[in-house]
């Protein structure tokens, strides 16, 4: 199969299964959500949870995204935090799902699909036609003399 979007009733079921996978990417990304903020904006419906199936239906692979109106007009889709066991061994299912979330933030007016996270993706889905556009860089504020 490969991916699937998540209705309410089917996140219900899943978000125990998910959820460790979602927390270790928050946990290792930029820290600019939490997994609850997650797990309410996909209940709520404002955000799509996606699921990475095996052949045999089994999850190894969940993202979450989420649609952001930027200041020049333009509508991008991004994956808000994504995890699961064993992306390369499961690399055809992920490009799968970013074929899905093209055509899906396509039919919605997206004109991009951004995923910043580690740099691993940027080797991991080099062969899915992403290239390197963005780096992100971040610092704690604190006290300098």
């Amino acid at each position: 199969m490969g991916a699937i979007r998540m209705n309410r009733i089917s996140v219900e079921e899943a978000w125990s299964d998910v959820a460790p996978w979602l927390a270790e990417a928050v946990a290792h990304d930029f820290d600019a959500v939490s997994l609850e903020y997650i797990r309410s904006t996909v209940f709520a419906g404002t955000n799509v949870l996606w699921l990475v199936e095996d052949d045999a239906g089994e999850a190894v692979g969940a993202a979450v995204t989420i649609f952001e109106h930027l200041p020049n007009g333009k509508k991008v889709l991004g994956i808000l935090a994504a995890g699961g066991d064993g992306a390369i061994r499961h690399l055809d299912k992920w490009e799968r799902l970013m074929d899905v979330l093209d055509a899906y933030g396509y039919s919605e007016g997206a004109s991009e699909l951004r995923i910043v996270g580690r740099a691993a993706f940027k080797k991991l889905f080099a062969s899915s036609g992403f290239t390197h556009r963005y780096t992100v860089l971040g610092r704690k504020i604190e006290r300098r003399n």
